[in-house]
């Protein structure tokens, strides 16, 4: 058996890759083809991201859960601020506009169902949790 196939695992596989692209080149680099433009087409960097500051400190975090975190309760609480009262009263008159449109046929009359109360924020997650995937 030749020596060179004889090696960790880890370089087998870098060989058999190494092999493949070599391969692939033969076969498909000098004509064009979605191969030949795939690897002559520029290759734009990535744009990382390391660490985020934690908002109201001088510490930075570098998890990744921590760090998609703080984007997304900062974009929360942009939308939560600019809500301005009068906002918030024609929205309130908008929803009990709404809610005097819907026929009497079609509106639940029965206050002792559980249907009747108010759906909160708790009873969607926790219908979306206990629902298959």
């Amino acid at each position: 058996m030749d020596q060179k196939w004889n090696k960790s695992p880890r370089k087998g596989n870098f060989q058999k890759t190494q092999l493949h692209s070599q391969a692939k080149w033969a076969a498909n680099g000098e004509s064009i083809s979605k191969y030949w433009s795939k690897i002559n087409s520029p290759k734009k960097p990535c744009n990382v991201i390391h660490s985020l500051r934690i908002p109201n400190s001088n510490h930075f975090t570098a998890w990744s859960d921590k760090m998609a975190e703080i984007p997304s309760k900062h974009h929360e609480n942009l939308q939560k601020e600019n809500l301005i009262q009068e906002v918030e009263d024609l929205r309130q008159t908008a929803i009990k506009n709404a809610m005097k449109e819907i026929p009497n046929e079609q509106k639940l009359n029965n206050p002792n169902s559980p249907l009747y109360d108010t759906l909160e924020e708790h009873h969607i997650h926790e219908a979306l949790y206990s629902s298959k995937c």
